[in-house]
C-alpha cells in the first residue's frame, strides 16, 4: 500500500509549492505526484522514515509517455532513522517536462514522511 497526499502548503516559501505526506510498505513504487503536460515538477525538501520492522532503500525517478528516469540513485535508510533533504530555495531533484514524480521503495519495512515539492 502506497499513498502521496497533498497536506497543504508552508507559510514564508513559495505558495506554488506543496506538502505531500507519504506512506510506503514493502517493495512498491508510488505516484507522488501526477504529471501535467509541459510541467516541471521540482523537488524542494524531503523527509523520509523507516519505521522498526525494516530497512527500506529509495529511489525518486520521474516518467511519463516515454518510460521511467530515475533523477536520484537509491537512498538508503536504516531501521528506526530517517533521511533528510533539508529546503534551501534549490530543488533537490527536476523531473521531465510533463513526467509524474514516482518514488520507489525497495525492502520489507514502512516508509513514511513530506516532500515539498512545485509543478509548473
Amino acid at each position: 500500500m502506497a499513498t502521496g497526499v497533498s497536506v497543504g502548503t508552508i507559510e514564508g516559501i513559495n505558495p506554488q509549492t506543496t506538502v505531500i505526506a507519504i506512506t510506503a510498505s514493502g517493495s512498491v513504487s508510488t505516484q507522488v505526484i501526477a504529471g501535467v503536460t509541459g510541467q516541471i515538477i521540482r523537488v524542494y525538501r524531503m523527509e523520509l522514515s523507516a519505521t522498526a520492522s525494516g530497512a527500506a532503500k529509495v529511489t525518486v525517478a520521474s516518467s511519463g509517455a516515454g518510460g521511467s528516469t530515475n533523477i536520484s540513485g537509491p537512498f538508503g535508510i536504516a531501521v528506526n532513522t530517517s533521511l533528510l533533504l533539508p529546503y534551501d530555495g534549490t530543488p533537490w531533484f527536476v523531473g521531465t517536462s510533463g513526467g509524474n514524480l514516482i518514488l520507489t521503495q525497495a525492502g520489507v519495512g514502512t516508509i513514511g514522511g513530506t516532500i515539498l515539492a512545485s509543478q509548473g
